[in-house]
């Protein structure tokens, strides 16, 4: 069967005086997995909501597999659900559980005992049609969770923080365990999430929301690595924002003079539209992209903290003239630089991304 697309076509809500959703597009191609990924309050769970039916929107139009469903209840849209406590019926069995879909589309009793013993061959957890929920742990109930809104073959998945409820190393586990069911069955999903690590992991392409609006939208490695606002950039992991202006280096590239060191021309990625020279501008460095150097031609900088992370060590780093420290992740198991050394701050032009807006 081939995987449905999803589209929202210039969606919005409002409740009350607040604009929860401003008008939006945004379509999720069959077979794929879209994180919407945003900040509490931003609008992902509305548009989730307004997808399955449990929210009317105010203007635009719904459509699954090129089908308008906008006025459709939830119940004929041919989804599948997944939340983030999973509602799972505590007086049920597991495989009462499973089956409650069946149950309610009036399939005989053969065949939704065949299709439970198939769902749970399908999340790893043969057998245990017999059990309770209370038995359960939270990994196992996620999955029963999952097999529960795939048992009626529904042509898009949705999750709504679907690994929220579960520790930090179930959680990583699920991840990949999810993620490798959903491209196995090749079933179109819609992910909510406010989990940035979670949203990069799992996701074909991310889409970032920020006040009803959808702020950027791409392959997650793209988002991350260049980031259009400050408001992503800062979102989607951890980056240090340098203010300044906008130049060129002796070959024409794209470079910025800091306001923090006015002497210094530093390397930036070009953009698709960059402002004119002169401009003031705001560039993105994320912290993994910047070495500590004894060069002198580097920014100059000091130690103020160093923290081990296990995978990397973090270090803090006063600049004279900046209010706010700068970060550096340096993954090694042997510290380059103790507290109070004097190092240098570089990167290579790819990783210094100059943002949308102007500087302040």
């Amino acid at each position: 069967m081939t995987p449905s697309p999803v589209e929202l076509v210039q969606i919005s809500k409002r409740f009350g005086t607040a604009q929860a959703l401003s008008p939006l597009d945004l379509r999720v191609e069959g077979g794929e997995l879209l994180a919407l990924l945003g900040p509490s309050g931003c609008g992902k769970t509305t548009t989730l909501r307004i997808l399955a039916g449990f929210e009317t929107p105010d203007t635009g139009s719904v459509h699954i597999g090129g089908r308008e469903v906008t006025d459709l209840p939830p119940n004929r849209r041919g989804l599948g659900m997944v939340f983030q406590n999973y509602s799972l019926f505590p007086h049920m069995t597991v495989g009462e559980n499973i089956a409650f879909g069946l149950k309610m589309r009036r399939m005989n009793r053969s065949d939704q005992v065949a299709r439970v013993r198939e769902m749970l061959d399908l999340v790893r957890l043969a057998g245990y049609e017999d059990r309770h929920i209370h038995q359960l742990s939270g990994g196992q109930q996620q999955r029963i969770a999952l097999a529960r809104a795939l048992v009626t073959n529904p042509a898009v998945l949705l999750l709504d923080e679907p690994l929220g409820a579960l520790d930090k190393n179930l959680r990583e586990g699920m991840q990949f365990e999810l993620r490798a069911l959903q491209q196995r069955l090749g079933i179109t999903s819609l992910m909510v999430t406010h989990d940035q690590e979670e949203a990069v992991t799992m996701s074909d392409r991310v889409a970032v929301m920020s006040q009803g609006h959808i702020v950027q939208i791409g392959a997650p490695q793209d988002v991350y690595a260049r980031p259009l606002t400050r408001f992503v950039s800062e979102f989607l992991g951890t980056a240090n924002i340098f203010e300044g202006v906008l130049g060129a280096d002796s070959d024409g590239s794209p470079a910025v003079r800091l306001d923090i060191a006015p002497d210094r021309l530093l390397p930036a990625a070009p953009v698709r539209t960059l402002p004119r020279h002169g401009a003031k501008v705001a560039v993105a460095v994320r912290p993994e992209r910047i070495r500590l150097t004894h060069d002198r031609q580097a920014l100059a900088a000091q130690v103020s903290a160093v923290i081990f992370r296990g995978s990397h060590y973090a270090y803090e780093m006063a600049v004279r003239g900046r209010a706010e420290p700068v970060f550096v992740y340096h993954q090694d198991h042997t510290p380059v630089a103790q507290v109070g050394e004097n190092v240098g701050l570089s990167w290579d032009a790819e990783s210094a991304v100059i943002l949308s807006e102007a500087a302040a």
